[in-house]
């Protein structure tokens, strides 16, 4: 059965539309009426919004109210999915700010971009985006991700999992500034590279790279710390990316090394930059890695992920003396 399908009209693609509550679950035991009176917030002005009916912007096809299609240009509907407690959401496009807003399970698919704030309050269930996604997802200055997973296959901007608690993100692309920042627990895994500072008052938690910086896309970008106490800023400046030595990472990629091994300093600081804050990288073996990297692999939107899974990596540990915490994981090759 086709899904129950809401598009967007055209009078209203440069209105900023709420879209918490319209979700599976709310409209599951109504009639395509009772649907189409359902309330929605609009904004006549920045300080001024108003109540209206879903039908006033929104045209209702019916269909399975188990999984909600949106259609349209979405760039300014925000809140898509929020309060969402099961069922799935497929919105084709582009869409605004708070996909996912305090979302406790079942799933919502974005085919595009999706704006700041994606995944900031989720508490369960799965978002994902075809595209990339902005500032501060799954994080945010008062409270970020909660449970959950959110994978996305582009690129992420600043602060990513900012104060995240717990739950799973992978971003296939590259990681704006500030990832991690006083992040409390679960796992960020990047398909690519990130830009420091990363892991900045980081606390607990896991940080993975699938790549080794030289390798494919991966690569660090240096930008200016954010201070350790205070509001976080929602702006930094660019000041330039360090060079990696790449005979260095080759030599270190053709070598056999195993848990225990100790690194020379040298090929060390070559092979991945220093992290303010982590102590320098050791080979490691870790047996819960084939497990996440394959569940992750398995659900990725597109296959960026290598079919081989290895135990063996460069760990870092957050450095106690400089009230570091957490880890961060660079997978090396089978």
């Amino acid at each position: 059965m086709k899904p129950l399908t809401i598009t967007l009209r055209s009078d209203f693609t440069n209105v900023p539309i709420n879209l918490t509550g319209i979700t599976p679950c709310k409209i599951r035991e109504l009639n395509r009426f009772a649907i189409e009176r359902l309330p929605i917030q609009i904004a006549e002005s920045e300080y001024r919004q108003s109540d209206c009916s879903l039908a006033d912007v929104f045209q209702v096809a019916d269909g399975n109210p188990e999984v909600l299609r949106i259609d349209g240009q979405l760039e300014h509907c925000s809140h898509i999915g929020g309060q969402m407690q099961n069922g799935s959401i497929d919105a084709r496009g582009s869409v605004g700010a708070n996909v996912g807003f305090q979302m406790r399970s079942g799933s919502i698919t974005i085919h595009g971009d999706a704006a700041d704030h994606c995944a900031s309050n989720l508490r369960g269930g799965h978002v994902r985006v075809t595209g990339s996604v902005g500032n501060y997802a799954a994080g945010d200055n008062n409270r970020g991700m909660r449970g959950g997973r959110l994978t996305v296959a582009g690129s992420a901007g600043r602060w990513l999992g900012t104060r995240m608690r717990r739950g799973i993100v992978y971003v296939g692309g590259e990681v704006g500034p500030g990832a991690a920042t006083r992040m409390i627990a679960g796992t960020l895994v990047f398909g690519s590279g990130a830009q420091l500072p990363l892991g900045t008052d980081m606390q607990r938690g896991t940080i993975v790279f699938c790549e080794l910086p030289g390798t494919q896309q991966a690569k660090f970008g240096a930008t200016d710390q954010p201070p350790r106490s205070g509001e976080i800023p929602r702006d930094t400046r660019q000041t330039g990316v360090p060079t990696l030595d790449p005979d260095a990472t080759d030599d270190f990629r053709s070598q056999e090394y195993v848990a225990g091994d100790e690194l020379p300093r040298e090929l060390t600081r070559s092979a991945v930059p220093p992290i303010a804050g982590f102590t320098e990288p050791d080979i490691d073996e870790l047996s819960f890695l084939p497990i996440l990297m394959r569940e992750i692999a398995n659900d990725s939107i597109r296959p960026t992920l290598s079919t081989k899974h290895p135990r063996r990596v460069l760990r870092s540990l957050g450095d106690r003396a400089s009230g570091g915490g957490g880890e961060v994981l660079w997978l090396l090759p089978k």
